[in-house]
């Protein structure tokens, strides 16, 4: 991994996000509010809505 690169097996938004200048996520509720709650601009790509389809479609073909 890239020296300026920190990898963490866990990490709390709530201490990480104030000394952020931006977060991009999944938009899940608790990070959508994390990033509210520290004040930073978010984006929430639109990648979720496919991975479900994805994950329906498959689970379907399985049965």
């Amino acid at each position: 991994m890239p020296e300026n690169i920190h990898y963490c097996e866990y990490a709390p938004f709530s201490r990480l996000f104030p000394k952020a200048a931006a977060v991009v996520h999944h938009g899940g509720i608790g990070t959508c509010a994390q990033a509210l709650k520290a004040g930073i601009p978010q984006k929430r790509p639109r990648v979720l809505p496919k991975i479900k389809t994805l994950c329906i479609a498959h689970l379907k073909n399985r049965r």
